[in-house]
């Protein structure tokens, strides 16, 4: 329960009602004509322009149903539709496929959302009950067309999509050019621009964890800064050579809450176990934070607070300078996007570069409240043996 405006909101109550919302009210039907008739306005209008009807406002309901009975039964687009979904939104449609409907009462609408989008599967809510149904047209679409023809394309298009995700999470922007050099290094059965390009218009007919933005495929992350920022990434990169990795360690990019343990990631992680905190679930989380900032190459000084918002303070400014080197390496050890892969220290040793390698940072520019709180007779954080009401409490 969460209190809002002296209000009691039950927040299971309204996540059901916001996913009956979206379905059709009242007895259930399995024809495409019908599940189209029982639509809103608002949820016929969607649905038309996922499938490119334009002006809807100067058309009837009617014409666009009709329109849409065109379209959504044409085989070519659903077979697209269904190459793209996910295993899970593809499993959940195989299972409705022999059924005439079937009951979610649990089941998040995020789990159906994309086929639901395209008409591949309607959502009814009938006698205090939500049930999804495969209209009976598309059933029949599905089961005509040829397995494994469609299978191997379906296979393929998936292939490309976890290429592109994991392309995008280690380089954070990467040209076509690059995928096709990577994925014909790892792959017998080839691929050339022209494919590129046709399974990539198809992928981005459902949200996509990345974008196109000129000659280059952005991750998601820049879909939400300026474009002032984004000009400014792809200028440092532009001319800087890519990082070529494994391909174990490439698709394992693919998985968003993936990222690498160095060593010297390593070496902080069991730094601060032993002198610092105990709890594993903290540090593990402190160092998946601290990975990110590095990644991301943010100021050292805001991966050193990631310690005091993970609740861990500093006993002395000794530790800080151990930690302070343990960070530095980390940091310029980290595979970052600005470098295409990879790390400052690679940068400098392999390619000669003269790339500004972090130390540190002085002491003097953090605030005190990263310290435990000193007692005026004990020691004093800064090391000099003094008490502390005869040092830096002064």
């Amino acid at each position: 329960m969460v209190k809002f405006f002296n209000k009691k909101i039950d927040m299971h109550e309204m996540l059901k009602q916001t996913w009956e919302s979206f379905a059709i009210q009242g007895e259930i039907v399995t024809g495409l004509s019908d599940m189209l008739k029982k639509l809103i306005q608002i949820d016929l209008h969607y649905i038309a322009e996922k499938y490119g009807i334009k002006q809807l406002s100067k058309i009837t309901d009617m014409e666009i149903i009709a329109k849409l009975l065109k379209l959504m039964t044409d085989r070519k687009k659903i077979e697209i539709i269904l190459m793209v979904a996910s295993p899970d939104e593809f499993d959940l449609f195989l299972k409705i496929l022999d059924m005439d409907s079937m009951g979610i009462d649990e089941m998040p609408y995020e789990s159906y959302a994309f086929p639901m989008d395209y008409g591949i599967i309607f959502s009814f809510y009938h006698q205090e009950r939500r049930y999804l149904v495969v209209p009976e047209e598309i059933k029949d679409i599905y089961r005509n067309i040829n397995k494994a023809v469609f299978t191997k394309h379906r296979e393929r298009h998936q292939l490309f999509c976890k290429y592109i995700k994991a392309l995008c999470n280690f380089y954070g922007a990467f040209e076509p050019g690059q995928f096709i050099n990577i994925f014909n290094t790892f792959n017998r059965d080839s691929t050339d621009l022209a494919e590129f390009n046709k399974i990539y218009k198809n992928l981005t007919l459902r949200r996509q964890d990345f974008f196109n933005y000129g000659k280059y495929i952005l991750e998601e992350y820049f879909g939400h800064v300026s474009y002032d920022k984004m000009d400014s990434f792809v200028e440092k990169i532009k001319d800087k050579p890519y990082y070529m990795p494994g391909k174990e360690e490439l698709l394992k990019r693919a998985d968003d809450y993936y990222f690498e343990i160095t060593l010297k990631l390593t070496a902080l992680r069991d730094y601060v176990l032993s002198n610092m905190c105990k709890n594993e679930e903290i540090v593990d989380s402190l160092i998946e934070d601290i990975e990110l900032l590095c990644c991301m190459e943010q100021p050292l000084c805001e991966v050193i607070y990631e310690f005091k918002r993970n609740g861990l303070l500093f006993e002395s400014t000794k530790q800080l300078n151990i930690l302070m080197q343990l960070l530095a390496d980390v940091y310029n050890n980290t595979r970052t996007w600005t470098n295409r892969g990879y790390s400052a220290k690679e940068i400098s040793e392999i390619f000669k570069e003269d790339v500004p390698l972090v130390t540190g940072i002085p002491i003097n520019e953090l605030d005190d409240v990263i310290f435990k709180k000193v007692g005026r007779n004990d020691p004093c954080p800064c090391g000099s043996g003094k008490k502390y009401k005869k040092c830096c409490a002064r």
